[in-house]
């Protein structure tokens, strides 16, 4: 691993980024996929199964392993709402050295080419192990009839399954190791918020061998010199922007070069979602979905329609108080030497930082007897965003704040849930304690930033106006101005410890 991140340049592109117009169109295919809403969140579900006997075709050439005369097994390891992931074993191997995954084409193209760019950048870029790319095919014109990624399978079990037999040493080690892996990717300045794509590749192409193409691997000796040249920011990948109808909507996609443009953007969004409720059906799935959005808006009054344009009426005025929250989009500034990193932050300005958004301990992988951390996978929603939206706690050390002395005078049962939550309590301390001794802001300082509250709660309620129509807007424009947050505050060597309600 090097002892210092080398220099890279970003550049900014608008993209493939349709301009905001209001327009639908029903011309992009998505074979293999319908939306069902499963209350209270709506998930893509597979109509087809992909073929086995294709995956194990393409594995093997693109392993080279016909022309080594070996032969390749497919075992479906585990699937969810995107992805199935296979087991690729090579023959003669001890165990699966790599793994496919096939995905449901929910955002076509971008996001199998965002998650590539993306992981190609934090192979190299950061201190993050992230699996190396093999090879991948971003287009559904191939024989699975799937965007799909071949990629090295990382070592180890996932972080939940390690996590109830591990001491509080080894969980205070990796707290700690993952808090300079997250420093690493807030390094990276951008200058726009939107998802990474690689230069070369930052156009909708179709294979001309029906397979896909090959995507080198980033080795760790080449750090100092990037393979891939530079990266774009581009079209944002973010379900809020591609769940259901709202891929066929013409509204600006990314990328953003303040935070206004992108809360606008979505609040644009929410509006053209609603004004396209009532059009001609193209698709079954996508008529339900619409219907199931009406009735939950307009309960419980007789569904005339009044509450949706209400709704619609409350978005438009949300977004004329936008400024008044996010102002321009100003960054936080760094003023520090990170020693452990080796990289020197002085004077460093970072607008918007690159962010994992799903950091849970299931995406998290490590070894089972050392319990170090060997990989960190599932960045296909991973995007470049402002620090208060990026800089939070992992899901892993989320929990209610808890100290010595609300274990006292407890029965059996809530002595260990609490003891838990103090153990995670102590975890988060620690956790800041690395962010604020290498100069970095910590998450407890931007939980206790008013600004950033605020800020946080304005994107909640535009990403839930399907759920709770205009009466949540309306509420918060009347009282936008006013705390809602209550803290129990202690003070702990310098840093505070919030208890967030649920």
């Amino acid at each position: 691993m090097c002892s210092q991140l080398p220099a890279f340049g970003i550049i900014v592109v608008v993209g493939p980024s349709a301009s905001m117009s209001g327009a639908i169109t029903d011309t992009i295919r998505q074979i293999g996929l319908k939306w069902e809403e499963q209350w209270p969140v709506l998930v893509p579900v597979w109509t087809i199964k992909p073929n086995p006997m294709i995956i194990a075709e393409l594995a093997a050439h693109y392993l080279t392993c016909k022309a080594e005369g070996k032969g390749v097994k497919i075992t479906f390891l585990t699937g969810g709402s995107f992805n199935k992931i296979y087991d690729v074993h090579v023959e003669e191997d001890d165990i699966p050295r790599y793994i496919f995954r096939v995905s449901l084409p929910v955002d076509p193209f971008y996001k199998t080419e965002s998650e590539v760019a993306t992981l190609e950048y934090a192979k190299v870029h950061t201190l993050v192990p992230v699996p190396g790319v093999v090879a991948f095919d971003s287009s559904t014109e191939n024989a699975l009839g799937f965007e799909w990624i071949l990629m090295e399978k990382v070592p180890g079990i996932r972080l939940q399954d390690a996590w109830p037999s591990m001491s509080q040493e080894s969980k205070e080690a990796l707290t700690t190791e993952v808090a300079g892996m997250m420093m690493s990717l807030q390094l990276s300045s951008f200058d726009s918020i939107g998802s990474l794509y690689s230069s070369d590749r930052a156009a909708p192409y179709s294979n001309t061998d029906g397979l896909g193409r090959k995507a080198r691997a980033a080795e760790p000796e080449t750090q100092m010199d990037p393979p891939y040249g530079q990266y774009v920011v581009g079209r944002l990948v973010d379900r809020n922007f591609f769940r259901a109808k709202r891929v066929f909507l013409e509204v600006k996609r990314g990328p953003y070069e303040s935070c206004q443009d992108f809360i606008k953007a979505s609040i644009d969004m929410e509006i053209t979602s609603l004004e396209h409720l009532s059009d001609e059906p193209f698709r079954d799935d996508l008529t339900a979905v619409d219907n199931s959005i009406k009735e939950s808006i307009e309960y419980p009054d007789d569904g005339d329609g009044s509450q949706v344009n209400q709704t619609i009426n409350a978005c438009r005025q949300l977004r004329d108080v936008v400024a008044h929250t996010f102002g321009d989009g100003a960054s936080h500034r760094q003023e520090a030497v990170d020693k452990t990193l080796g990289v020197d932050l002085s004077q460093t300005n970072v607008r918007f930082v690159l962010a994992h958004t799903d950091l849970s301990a299931r995406n998290i992988l490590v070894d089972p007897k050392t319990h170090e951390i060997t990989g960190v996978v599932d960045w296909e929603f991973s995007a470049t965003q402002p620090l208060w939206r990026a800089a939070i706690y992992p899901r892993f050390l989320q929990s209610r704040a808890c100290e010595l002395e609300d274990l006292e005078d407890c029965d059996k049962t809530t002595l260990r849930e609490r003891t838990e939550f103090y153990e995670l309590t102590q975890l988060r301390k620690l956790y800041n304690r690395t962010f604020l001794e290498a100069g970095f802001c910590t998450p407890e300082s931007l939980n206790r930033d008013r600004a950033t509250r605020q800020k946080r709660k304005f994107l909640g309620l535009v990403n839930d106006v399907e759920h709770f129509g205009a009466s949540s807007l309306e509420y918060f424009m009347r009282n936008a101005d006013e705390e809602y947050w209550v803290t129990h505050e202690r003070w702990d060597s310098g840093l505070f410890v919030a208890d967030w309600p649920e």
